[in-house]
């Protein structure tokens, strides 16, 4: 079941590189200013 569910997930990665992008900017973005915001 984790299999299939992981050959779906990179079906949709591959077909929506856009959408896949932007979430991933977003999330590194947000990830970033969380590390930033218990650093400093």
């Amino acid at each position: 079941m984790l299999r299939n569910n992981l050959i779906v997930a990179w079906r949709n990665l591959t077909r929506q590189r856009l959408h896949t992008a932007i979430n991933l900017a977003g999330l590194g973005l947000g990830m970033a200013f969380c590390l930033a915001g218990v650093v400093v």
